[in-house]
């Protein structure tokens, strides 16, 4: 699959079925939520840019990994023209959208996971790195999005 549509990713969440609370109260159909609609059409944009032959040199790539064209969000960056076609997609996406649209977060999850995971099996000879090549894999065969929080170490931000 590599690449999904608008409608193959909102499917997808739709097959899930989450259950979903908010205030207390559940949310039956998160779908036509209007505090959920606006993010999940949002997150869609992503889909349709990779589908859009105006943005298809920015939004698609074909990765070595599973020999196949996958998401520029799902691709592990290889060199510093990697970064900067991901850099220009961000730009224009934000023109389409808004600033940010999450799909970044893959690929900064991605990235940072490959690149530890080598650093850590180089050190310590463990295997890391290759149970997180097989995530990659399924991640640029699926299309996905992945999540990530960001913490601030400091901890309670009202102290210096």
């Amino acid at each position: 699959m590599g690449v999904r549509t608008r409608d193959q990713y909102i499917g997808s969440l739709r097959d899930q079925r989450p259950r979903v609370y908010m205030a207390g109260r559940r949310v039956d159909n998160i779908f036509d939520h209007p505090l959920f609609k606006l993010g999940i059409n949002s997150l869609a944009v992503t889909y349709e840019v990779a589908n859009d032959p105006r943005y298809m040199d920015l939004s698609i790539v074909e990765s070595p990994l599973i020999n196949e064209t996958i998401s520029r969000w799902t691709h592990i960056q290889e060199n510093a023209e990697d970064a900067l076609v991901k850099t220009k997609l961000m730009r224009r996406l934000g023109d389409a959208i808004c600033a940010c649209h999450y799909r970044c977060i893959t690929s900064d999850c991605l990235n940072a996971a490959w690149a530890i995971s080598w650093e850590i099996d180089r050190k310590h000879g463990t295997n890391y790195h290759q149970r997180v090549v097989e995530v990659v894999k399924e991640a640029q065969r699926k299309d996905l999005m992945i999540g990530g929080g960001i913490v601030d170490p400091r901890g309670d931000r009202r102290f210096r």
